[in-house]
C-alpha cells in the first residue's frame, strides 16, 4: 500500500465448515471446507470514516475498516457486546488476486480507494461507514465499484495523490501517467530523459518523486518538468514519507533519508545494516518501524525512534517462520498496535514486540498445495501454515507439522506402506543453500521424526520419494549435475551410473510409472532431457522425446504404466516404455497447451489446458477428462477454475492452488459445463459463534436460511436475498440453547445456478 498517514487497523475474516451441492451441472463439482489458513496479506485496512465531508482525524478511529488481502476486500463488523468480525466486501474473479489498494485524496462523498489486481484491471471503489446508534455497531459498505480497465496507462501501481491536483500512475513500462479526472490520462515524462520510473511518492507540499536508476526526480506542484536531484540514491524500489514530511527510500540494499524535500539525502541504516527495507510506517509521532528482508540474515521488524539508530523488535516472531532464510514479511502499520502482514496471515504486538499472536481464527486457507487421503477416512492438506490432518467425522483440521512454526507449500510423499516423507525448509550455511529437510511420519502424519542424516553433505537439488521409499536427490549444480539415493534405513549414495552428464543440466521433474521405473526430466537450456532408472536401482538410460518435440515438464501415469507428459512447449503424448504417442487436444482449443496431472481409479487422464501467447501471457481453457488417451474429452471445469494442479483419489479429482480452497469433480455425477466458486468464497455466516444477532452473507438473488438443532428438529426460516440477518434478541428466541446449530441455505445466483449449502455454527449467549 502506498504510504498513508491514517491509523490502520486490522481484524480477521471468519469462515463455518461446509458441504456444498451444486445443480445444472455435467461433470458435479463442489467446495469442500479446507485447513486453517489466512490468505497472505499484502496491505493492511483502508480505514473508512462515516459519511459526510470532511472527517477529523479522529472519525478513522471511530469508523469501520476494511481488510486488504491478495484475495479481496473484507469489511470489519463491530457488534455490540460482541467480538468484532469480517465478510466479504468484494473478491475479484477467478485466478486474480489484489496488488495494491490506495486512498484517492477526496473532500465530498464516500471515501474513495484506487485498486489494482492482477489482471491490470484499475479499479475505483468507494465505502461508507454507518453507525447504528441504537445498537453501537459500526459498519461499512461498498457504494461503488468503477473499473477503469487495463487504461492507456497499463499501470502496474505505485500512485501518488496530491490533493486537488492530479493523480501519478506507474505503468508497466515504467512511464509516468497523470490525470485530473480518471478519465483523461496524459503522459508526464518530460525531463526524465527516458529514465524508466520504479515508484512515486508526493509530500504534502504536492512535490512528487520519481525512483529511476539514475537517481530521484522531482516535480514541484505548479512545475511541468522532472528535475534530478542531485546526489539523490539510485534504484530505489521503495518510498515512503512521513506524516513529518521525511522522504524515506530504500534500494536492494541500503535505506536513504531526507528530511528536506529531497535537497540532501543521508544513509540511515545505523542499527539495521545493510538490508533491503520494504515496508516503512509511522506513528504520527517522531516512532518509525519498517519490515526488511536479507538473503544471508532473514526477514526482521525494526523500529526508530527519532534520528536514534534502528532496533529490532522481532526477537518473539525468530521461529515463527520453520524456513528463515525464506522472505516472508511483506508490509507494517501501526495504530494502538504494530501489524506485521507476512506469508501467513497477520501477526500483531501490542507491547512493543516483546510478544506477538498471529490472527487466523476461523479461517479458512484459499490455496490448497497438496491433497491425500489414506484409506481409512484421514485427510492430508498443506496450505501457506503447514500440513494439516482431518480423521472421518472431524469438524476441523488439525495443524500436525512443523510443530510450532509455520511454513507454506509443504510437499510430501506417501509410499506403499503408508510412511509419510515430508519435505521441510531447506537450510544454509552462508551462502551454501542445502536441501530440503525430510521429516517422516508413520502414524498417517500424527507425529514426525527427521530423517535428515547425511543430508547436509549433499548439495542442494530436486528431491523425490518412490512408492518403495527409495529417497533421491538430483543435484541443482552447475554446470554438471549429480544423481543420489537412499534406500530405506541406509545412507546416501551416489547414483549417477549410465548417466552422461551434459553442460547446464538440472532436474526438472522426477515421476514414478508406478510399474518399475523411476523417470527424471532434465532442462539444460536447449530441448532438455529425459532419463528412466529401474525400480529399486540400476543405471540410467535416455529416453527419447523426440516426437514429442521436447521434454515434459508435467508427466502423471496411468494405471497400466503409461507415462503421461506434456507442457506448454510441446504436444502431449503417452509413453509405453518404448516410445511416445501423441496424444489428440480437446476440440475447439486455439494453440493448446496440456498439463496432464493425475489418473483416477477408472483410468480417466485429468488434464489442464491453456494457452501461452509470445508474451508469455497464460490463458487457462480449463480442466478435461479423456477415457480413451484423447479420442474423446469431456470438459470438467470452465477457464473460471484456473488450478495449479489436481490429484485424484477414487473417482473424485480434486484441484489445487485456485484461490477457492478444494474444489472436487467427479464425472460418475450429472455434469457441469461452468460452476460458481466454491461456497467459502461467497457464503458466510458471521459472527461465530453468536450470541445475540448472526448475519448470513450470500452472493445470491434470492435465498432462504432453515435452522435446524442438532436434533434434526426445524427451528425457524429466513427469507431474503444476498444479506440475511436474525435477531436472537426478537421475542420467541430467548429458548434456544448454547450449542451448535445447522443452516440450509438454498437459493439462486446471479448467474443461473441454484445452490443448497449446509453450513454449521454455534451459539453462545
Amino acid at each position: 500500500m502506498s504510504s498513508s498517514s491514517f491509523p490502520r487497523q486490522f481484524r480477521v475474516i471468519v469462515v463455518a465448515s461446509l458441504f456444498v451441492l451444486m445443480v445444472r451441472t455435467t461433470n458435479a463439482q463442489w467446495g469442500f471446507d479446507g485447513p486453517q489458513g489466512q490468505p497472505s496479506v499484502n496491505s493492511f485496512t483502508v480505514p473508512i470514516p462515516p459519511s459526510g465531508p470532511f472527517p477529523s482525524p479522529a472519525d478513522y478511529f471511530g469508523g469501520s475498516d476494511c481488510i486488504v488481502t491478495v484475495n479481496g476486500i473484507y469489511r470489519t463488523v463491530h457488534p455490540r457486546n460482541g467480538q468484532a468480525y469480517a465478510s466479504s466486501l468484494w473478491t475479484p474473479g477467478s485466478g486474480i488476486e489484489v496488488q495494491g489498494v490506495w486512498a484517492k485524496m477526496t473532500f465530498f462523498g464516500p471515501q474513495l480507494y484506487y485498486v489494482l489486481t492482477s489482471d491490470k484491471h484499475m479499479h475505483i471503489m468507494g465505502f461508507t461507514a454507518t453507525y447504528d446508534s441504537k445498537t453501537g455497531e459500526r459498519d461499512c459498505s461498498l457504494t461503488s465499484n468503477k473499473d477503469l480497465g487495463t487504461g492507456s496507462p497499463n499501470w502496474q501501481g505505485d500512485i501518488a495523490y496530491p490533493a486537488g491536483d492530479d493523480t501519478y500512475v506507474v505503468t508497466t513500462m515504467g512511464e509516468v501517467w497523470a490525470t485530473h479526472n480518471d478519465t483523461t490520462w496524459r503522459v508526464d515524462t518530460s525531463g526524465l530523459n527516458g529514465n524508466r520510473v520504479a515508484v512515486i511518492e508526493v509530500d504534502t507540499q504536492q512535490n512528487v518523486y520519481a525512483a529511476t536508476s539514475a537517481g530521484i526526480f522531482k516535480q514541484a506542484l505548479t512545475g511541468a518538468q522532472w528535475q534530478l536531484l542531485p546526489g539523490s540514491p539510485k534504484s530505489i524500489t521503495y518510498f515512503f514519507r512521513s506524516s513529518k514530511n521525511k522522504l524515506f527510500a530504500a534500494s536492494y540494499g541500503s535505506l536513504w533519508m531526507s528530511s528536506n524535500a529531497g535537497v540532501t539525502w543521508n544513509l540511515d541504516t545505523a542499527g539495521m545494516g545493510y538490508t533491503q527495507v520494504k515496508s516503512i510506517c509511522d506513528d504520527g509521532g517522531d516512532n518509525y518501524y519498517a519490515v526488511s528482508s536479507s538473503y544471508q540474515y532473514g526477514d526482521h521488524v525494526w523500529k526508530q525512534s527519532g534520528t536514534s539508530p534502528w532496533v529490532a523488535i522481532d526477537a518473539a516472531l525468530a521461529g515463527v517462520s520453520a524456513a528463515p532464510s525464506v522472505s516472508y514479511l511483506k508490509a507494517i502499520s501501526v495504530d494502538s498496535g504494530i501489524h506485521v502482514a507476512t506469508s501467513f496471515g497477520t501477526f500483531s504486538s501490542y507491547d512493543n514486540g516483546t510478544s506477538w499472536q498471529l490472527l487466523t481464527r476461523g479461517t479458512s486457507a484459499a490455496n490448497i498445495y497438496a491433497f491425500y487421503k489414506f484409506s481409512n477416512g484421514r485427510e492430508l492438506a498443506t496450505t501457506d501454515l503447514g500440513l494439516f490432518t482431518k480423521d472421518a467425522g472431524d469438524t476441523a483440521w488439525q495443524k500436525r507439522f512443523p510443530s510450532n512454526s509455520y511454513l507454506s507449500q509443504i510437499k510430501y510423499a506417501v509410499d506403499n506402506s503408508g510412511k509419510i516423507y515430508a519435505f521441510g525448509a531447506a537450510r544454509r550455511i552462508g551462502y551454501q543453500t542445502l536441501p530440503f529437510d525430510i521429516y517422516t511420519s508413520t502414524d498417517r502424519g500424527s507425529t514426525w521424526l527427521p530423517d535428515t542424516t547425511g543430508l547436509s553433505l549433499l548439495p542442494s537439488g530436486m528431491e523425490f520419494v518412490d512408492e518403495a521409499g527409495v529417497e533421491h536427490l538430483a543435484s541443482s549444480e552447475y554446470p554438471h549435475m549429480r544423481l543420489f539415493s537412499k534406500t530405506p534405513g541406509g545412507q546416501w549414495k551416489g547414483d549417477s551410473a549410465g548417466y552422461q552428464s551434459q553442460s547446464g543440466d538440472s532436474p526438472s521433474i522426477f515421476v514414478s510409472d508406478h510399474h518399475g521405473y523411476i523417470y527424471l526430466a532434465v532442462n539444460n537450456g536447449q530441448n532438455g532431457r529425459m532419463l528412466k532408472q529401474p525400480m529399486g536401482g540400476g543405471p540410467w538410460t535416455e529416453v527419447s522425446t523426440s516426437a514429442l518435440g521436447g521434454v515434459p515438464y508435467a508427466i502423471t501415469a496411468t494405471k497400466d504404466g503409461k507415462l503421461v507428459g506434456g507442457n506448454s512447449n510441446i504436444s502431449m503424448g503417452y509413453y509405453n516404455g518404448t516410445s511416445w504417442t501423441l496424444i489428440p487436444p480437446p476440440a475447439g482449443l486455439t494453440n493448446p497447451s496440456g498439463f496432464p496431472e493425475s489418473v483416477d481409479s477408472s483410468n480417466r487422464l485429468w488434464v489442464i489446458y491453456g494457452s501461452i501467447d509470445q508474451n508469455y501471457y497464460y490463458t487457462p481453457y480449463g480442466t478435461y477428462w479423456t477415457a480413451d488417451l484423447g479420442q474423446h474429452w469431456t470438459k470438467a471445469a470452465d477457464a473460471s477454475y484456473n488450478f495449479a494442479s489436481l490429484v485424484s483419489f477414487g473417482d473424485t479429482t480434486y484441484g489445487l492452488n485456485s484461490g477457492r480452497g478444494l474444489i472436487g469433480m467427479s464425472p460418475a455425477n450429472s455434469s457441469v459445463l461452468s460452476a460458481p466458486a466454491a461456497a467459502s468464497d461467497w457464503i458466510s455466516i458471521v459472527p461465530n459463534p453468536a450470541s445475540d444477532r448472526i448475519e448470513f452473507n450470500m452472493d445470491a438473488i434470492q435465498s432462504d436460511v432453515e435452522i435446524f438443532d442438532v436434533k434434526g428438529s426445524k427451528v425457524f426460516t429466513l427469507h431474503g436475498s444476498n444479506k440475511i440477518v436474525w435477531d436472537l434478541l426478537s421475542t420467541g428466541f430467548s429458548h434456544l440453547g448454547n450449542g451448535t446449530y445447522e443452516a440450509k441455505i438454498t437459493g439462486l445466483r446471479s448467474n443461473g445456478y441454484s445452490f443448497a449449502v449446509m453450513k454449521q455454527f454455534v451459539l453462545s449467549r
